[in-house]
């Protein structure tokens, strides 16, 4: 058992927080043996800011009818606080995996590309992105490009369908297995920084990588979010998704028309992990590493969010505006 203290503490401060406090501590401290300035308005956070300010008033439109009257308005201002208190880790952990992510260039300056590109050869006797010249299409392309980006838009669509249905310890478990999952990421950029194929095989290309429209569109949004291009192994889009897909399909139950749902969003995410390597930003060999960090990612999710002390604990099926918080 653990002191009575400690157990005060953590129930009071979810789990998310913690993890949140320790890389935090890491980056101050990092910081300071590397002065690099703070990464103030990152695209990712900008949008991570914007989504929670949709569910934020969406909730409070939600109680419009109980706000209108004096009595309910205290406890509606609660309520919506409440929500900014258990989405804000999402926002600080982006804000801070951002700027760790910024410095993995000054913390390990050379790069291990040719491993991965040697483990890739062995694995399969040439390098994917080159023999995947020869299936090339503008269409693919593009199709790929959307499969790409859905890693921005299928994390926060899960979370949010979870919380406003009232499924909050479920969306806690998702939440945290993405921030472990991000900061995973971040100490596999240290461990092996590498740069990735678009970089390290460019002159070996036969064919430029040409789509439509949303390849470009999506080339122009990664050029914007990649500062410091160290951020290959392990595919956090990999990772990342591969993390959503668990939980959607753990919790599918909860979702609308699953059936039809469920499906789609296995298709997407597996068309996502080929497009890491069809669109030479990864090595399969990152993709790889990118599954087992899932495998972490979600275990930590569930088994710590479901063993960390909390009074009282919560509803699963409870509407969400009546959900307690921790």
């Amino acid at each position: 058992m653990p002191h009575p203290l400690l157990r005060h503490i953590a129930q009071q401060v979810p789990p998310q927080y913690f993890v949140l406090a320790a890389f935090g501590l890491l980056l101050v401290v990092l910081k300071l043996v590397y002065p690099q300035p703070y990464r103030h308005n990152p695209m990712s956070v900008q949008y991570a800011l914007y989504m929670m300010g949709i569910f934020v008033v969406a909730s409070i439109l939600g109680q419009a009818r109980k706000l209108a009257h004096s009595d309910d308005r205290r406890e509606g201002i609660s309520r919506a606080m409440a929500m900014v208190r258990d989405w804000l880790p999402f926002v600080l952990c982006l804000w801070v995996y951002e700027n760790l992510h910024d410095l993995t260039m000054w913390i390990r300056p050379q790069t291990l590309d040719h491993h991965l590109a040697r483990a890739d050869l062995w694995l399969f006797g040439v390098q994917p992105t080159l023999w995947l010249e020869r299936v090339m299409h503008p269409l693919l392309t593009d199709y790929m490009a959307v499969a790409y980006m859905t890693y921005f838009v299928l994390p926060f669509l899960l979370s949010g369908w979870l919380y406003f249905r009232g499924h909050v310890p479920a969306f806690k478990e998702l939440q945290l297995a993405l921030l472990v999952t991000f900061y995973g990421g971040f100490l596999g950029y240290i461990i092996v920084p590498a740069v990735g194929p678009q970089l390290i095989l460019a002159d070996a290309y036969h064919k430029p990588l040409v789509g439509w429209y949303f390849f470009w569109t999506a080339k122009r949004v990664v050029t914007r979010l990649q500062y410091f291009p160290r951020d290959c192994f392990p595919s956090l889009h990999t990772a990342v998704s591969s993390v959503t897909l668990f939980f959607m399909l753990r919790h599918q139950r909860t979702v609308p028309l699953r059936h039809l749902v469920a499906p789609i969003w296995t298709i997407l995410t597996v068309s996502l992990w080929i497009s890491t390597v069809y669109l030479r930003y990864h090595w399969v060999v990152d993709v790889f590493a990118g599954w087992g960090l899932t495998v972490l990612s979600c275990a930590a999710g569930v088994l710590v969010q479901r063993h960390w002390p909390s009074a009282p604990p919560e509803r699963e099926n409870a509407p969400a505006p009546e959900v307690a918080h921790v």
